[in-house]
C-alpha cells in the first residue's frame, strides 16, 4: 500500500501552484501518490501541470463543485494509508510528509495532524505563525495563548491536513461522505473538526514541521462566515 495520498483539488491557479508542487516534488519522504483534481479550470493550469507532471493521476471536473465535493472525489481515487488534502496556495517545509507520517505511525487515536501554519506573503516564507481564525477557534485551540501547542488540539489548519484513512472511511460511514458538500467551498473544515472529536479521533499540531500558506487565493466569493447566506450560517 501507498504510504501517503496527496489530494490537491486545482481550480484557475494562479503561480502558487508552481511553487506548491515543487514543494511537494523536494519532500524528504517519498512513498506517496499524487492525486490532481480539476475542478473545470479554464486557465490553462490543468495542462501546464499535466505536461510538467505525467506521473500524477488525473481527476477532471467538467464544473467547479466546490470545495467540499471536489476534495471528496480526489478523497474517493486515493488508495495511500494516510491523505494529505492539500491547497493550491501552500508551500510545505521538505521534512512535512516525514514529520506528519512519524506522528501518524507513533498513535494510532491520531485521525488528523498538520504541521505549523505560517504566512506566505508577496512571494516570502515568513516566519511568523498565523494567530487569528474562525471565531478564535484556531488562536485558542490550535495554537494557544503561549505559543504553539505541543500535543492534542482541537483542530489543525484545513489548508494541509493530513488524515488517516480509517479516519476517512469511519467518517463517511457515518455521514456518507467525508466532506459535508452541501458547505460547498468554506466552513466544511470546521464542521469536520466537531465531528472528529464527536467520534474519538484525536488531533495534532506536529510542531516539527510548517506549511506556509497564502489564504483564499483561490475563493472568488464571500468568505466570512456572516458574508454566507442564513440557511448556510445556521447549518
Amino acid at each position: 500500500m501507498i504510504k501517503v495520498s496527496i489530494v490537491i483539488l486545482n481550480w484557475n491557479s494562479d503561480n502558487y501552484l508552481k511553487d506548491c508542487l515543487k514543494a511537494i516534488c523536494a519532500q524528504s519522504f517519498k512513498d506517496f501518490e499524487v492525486i490532481f483534481v480539476d475542478n473545470g479550470s479554464s486557465n490553462g493550469s490543468l495542462e501546464e501541470v499535466k505536461k510538467a507532471y505525467p506521473t500524477f493521476i488525473y481527476v477532471e471536473n467538467n464544473l467547479n463543485y466546490g470545495f467540499a465535493r471536489g476534495m471528496n472525489i480526489g478523497i474517493s481515487h486515493a488508495q495511500g494509508e494516510y491523505g494529505l488534502l492539500l491547497n493550491t496556495d501552500v508551500y510545505l517545509d521538505s521534512n512535512y510528509l516525514e514529520e506528519c507520517v512519524k506522528a501518524l505511525d507513533c498513535d494510532s487515536t491520531l485521525g488528523c495532524v498538520a504541521g505549523v501554519e505560517y504566512p506566505w506573503k508577496n512571494g516570502k516564507l515568513l516566519q511568523s505563525t498565523y494567530s487569528s481564525g474562525a471565531l478564535g477557534i484556531k488562536l485558542h485551540l490550535q495554537l494557544g495563548d503561549m505559543g504553539i501547542v505541543d500535543g492534542y488540539t482541537f483542530g489543525v489548519s484545513g489548508s494541509f491536513p493530513i488524515y488517516r484513512r480509517s479516519t476517512i472511511l469511519s467518517v463517511q460511514k457515518m455521514t456518507g461522505s467525508f466532506f459535508d458538500e452541501m458547505f460547498e467551498t468554506g466552513w466544511e473544515d470546521t464542521d469536520l473538526r466537531f465531528l472528529l472529536a464527536y467520534m474519538g479521533w484525536h488531533t495534532k499540531c506536529v510542531v516539527t514541521t510548517r506549511a506556509w500558506h497564502i489564504g483564499s487565493a483561490s475563493v472568488g466569493a464571500a468568505k466570512r462566515l456572516f458574508d454566507k447566506s442564513k440557511s448556510y450560517q445556521q447549518r
